[in-house]
Parts: structure tokens; sequence; C-alpha cells
């Protein structure tokens, strides 16, 4: 499942806009345990990635952390020749947010942080699918 919806990246002073086939694409791949997300064509070794309720706000594309009042959930990181893999498991979400995350609507934002050398940017990318599974219900 491929999502491309409003997005931008904040490189130094630069703001660069997302929506050719040289830039940044996500997918994501939802499971009974949570999602998958591979953010193809990210450059940048050191990363971190959250998975929000609400914009993370300037401070995070600035570089800073996410804004506590959006929501956030630190995604678990790893990076290979197709890109960045960032994981959400829903049984990792910190108590405080199981609910809010559990009654959520679209839409959701994907946000990622990197550097490599001098160099740093910040992504954030919303979509719409949601990326907590559904409850099954009784088998």
């Amino acid at each position: 499942m491929s999502v491309l919806a409003s997005a931008s990246l904040v490189a130094g002073c630069g703001l660069v806009p997302i929506g050719d086939e040289n830039t940044e694409k996500l997918s994501h791949f939802p499971d009974a345990r949570g999602t998958t997300f591979l953010l193809e064509r990210w450059p940048y070794d050191v990363r971190t990635a959250y998975l929000c309720l609400e914009d993370p706000g300037e401070e995070f594309t600035a570089g800073g952390p996410p804004d506590a009042a959006a929501g956030c959930v630190t995604l678990t990181v790893s990076q290979d020749d197709r890109g960045l893999a960032a994981r959400f498991d829903v049984g990792r979400v910190p108590a405080e947010l199981r609910d809010p995350f559990r009654v959520s609507g679209a839409p959701w934002h994907f946000a990622v942080f990197g550097s490599r050398g001098s160099s740093s940017a910040s992504l954030v990318m919303e979509f719409l699918e949601s990326p907590i599974p559904r409850d099954a219900g009784p088998s």
C-alpha cells in the first residue's frame, strides 16, 4: 500500500516539496500487531521516526523533538538499500497514548528526522489509511 499525501522536507534553510519520482515515497504494510512503514530514497544515516496523532509541529521540522501534544510514538527503525523501515507495534504504545490511538481517526502523521555529516532533514507525511490494527473480535 503506497501513501503520498501532503508532505514537506525541511533541509537546512530550504523547503523541498515532495512529489516527483526522485523524492521520498512512503508505503505502509499493516498486520495484526501494527504497521511497517517503508520510506524509499531516505539518504540519511542517523534517523528517528514517529507515528503521531497530530502534526508534530514546527519545533520537530526545525530538528527538535515532536510537540508532546501531537501524541507521537517512537518507531523502531532500520535501514537497508531499499530505504528506511519503521515499525509501529500497537503493543509498545505508552499507556497514556493507548486510548487516544485506539479511538483515533485520519489523518495520522509519519515523522522522521535524519542526518549525515553536517546535513540533516526532517520530513512529515500525512496519511489517511489507518496504521492501527482492527480488532478482529472473539474467534
